[in-house]
């Protein structure tokens, strides 16, 4: 099998990567290694018959030719969106032909431990200013230094695998998930990320309909579930009414202004291709004079309030920007393909554990991104690859752990090609 140091690489990384800014060096840091390591994936290849095998390398050319064609716009800096692109698509072959099921749930557990450890720091970091602000509900747009979105993301991505393993999962300690599930509500509650909220009502209420459709016996672990994501619920409303701001739209009205400038951008200047993988902010030297005053205005409020660019707010509008109309058909087959095989796994009954947990995080992921855009954060981005590896792994009845080899080996002089190319763009 694979190398546990990988594994346990990939754990401590994506756990605590939200404790380094984005991704710009610290990510070069993970691709260096991931490509290192790739003669331990022995063999393999992208299957003709997997559908997700397809899209991932239609992604892969998407990133490469807008990354080319955007030198224009980004220069060399759009090298690094590219890399952190690519060790995504490392890990999902990784984590595809993983040869002991084991493994993956030994990355999950792993994973489940750093981030407790990170909820009980920004529990001690929300006890801290909540008791200097002499419990003051107000609460700033980040915690410990940590923007709030960043945080949120966190959890929307964990919370939901963090729940099906407490439901369905034999482990001897998953009691303690409960308390984890307590600490993630807390968390959230204090971010006051309305789109991660979203993430986390829907996959809970996916996995609570999956729970109830195969469980025959007793139904109290979800109820104990549902009670508390209900409490919480009344209590973010309560927190609203208590803001008088229960009914405010002024934010949406913001994101719908960037939204309009997004697209008009793509569609008047790079509707192809777009602006390259690094690009989260749209390019500010660029003709305005075909956006309303209304958007202009917006944007003028933003900058302002925040002193900073904009990234899109929403997932599909960035990746339609970053990387054009063909980037934006890949990401669509991917959301598309990835609900069917979910649908045709239900009615087969013929979902396991592990798969559960890869749908709920994209379930999340794919709903908490449409009102915000945290990819970028590898606390984000590095388990949606894991998620797509493994749904890809048990895509197919024919995708069995004994058919993922092939005779395609991972050359070493490729690796050392690979390294050199990496370094020579870092070093521009």
């Amino acid at each position: 099998g694979i190398n546990k140091r990988v594994l346990v690489f990939y754990t401590v990384i994506v756990s605590s990567h939200i404790f380094i800014y984005r991704y710009h060096y610290s990510s070069i840091a993970i691709l260096f290694y991931l490509v290192a390591n790739l003669y331990l994936l022995k063999k393999f290849s992208f299957s003709k018959n997997n559908i997700f095998d397809l899209l991932v390398l239609l992604l892969l050319t998407s990133s490469v030719i807008s990354t080319y064609t955007s030198f224009f716009y980004n220069g060399s800096s759009a090298m690094f969106g590219f890399f952190h692109l690519l060790s995504g698509i490392l890990l999902y072959l990784y984590f595809k032909y993983l040869e002991d099921e084991k493994d993956l749930f030994q990355i999950i557990h792993m994973n489940h431990l750093y981030y407790a450890i990170c909820l009980i720091i920004f529990v001690i970091f929300i006890t801290v200013y909540v008791v200097a602000r002499n419990f003051n509900h107000k609460f700033p747009m980040s915690i410990g230094g940590f923007h709030v979105s960043n945080i949120a993301s966190m959890i929307a991505v964990n919370l939901p695998a963090v729940i099906v393993v407490y439901l369905f999962s034999k482990h001897r300690f998953k009691h303690i998930y409960i308390l984890l599930i307590i600490l993630s509500l807390l968390v959230l509650y204090y971010t006051h990320s309305r789109a991660s909220i979203l993430g986390v009502m829907i996959s809970s209420l996916f996995i609570g309909f999956y729970y109830i459709k195969v469980e025959r016996g007793t139904k109290i672990k979800l109820v104990l579930i549902l009670l508390f994501i209900s409490f919480f619920i009344l209590m973010f409303i309560g927190k609203k009414l208590l803001d008088s701001n229960v009914f405010n739209t002024g934010s949406l009205v913001i994101r719908m202004s960037i939204w309009e400038t997004y697209i008009e951008r793509v569609l008047n200047h790079s509707i192809l291709f777009g602006f390259g993988s690094n690009n989260e902010v749209f390019n500010t030297f660029l003709p305005i004079d075909y956006l309303s005053e209304r958007v202009v205005t917006d944007l003028r409020y933003y900058f302002r309030q925040f002193q900073a660019n904009p990234h899109a707010h929403n997932l599909y509008i960035q990746f339609f920007y970053n990387y054009g109309l063909y980037g934006f058909l890949v990401l669509g087959g991917i959301l598309f393909f990835t609900f069917w095989f979910l649908v045709k796994k239900i009615l087969q009954n013929n979902l396991s554990v592990i798969e559960l947990i890869a749908y709920s995080v994209l379930c999340s992921m794919f709903f908490q991104e449409m009102f915000d855009y945290t990819m970028l954060d590898a606390m984000t981005y590095f388990p949606t690859a894991f998620a797509l590896g493994i749904i890809s792994r048990y895509a197919f009845v024919s995708t069995s752990i004994h058919t993922l080899k092939s005779n395609v080996k991972v050359n070493i002089k490729f690796i050392y090609a690979l390294q050199l190319f990496i370094a020579f763009f870092i070093s521009l």
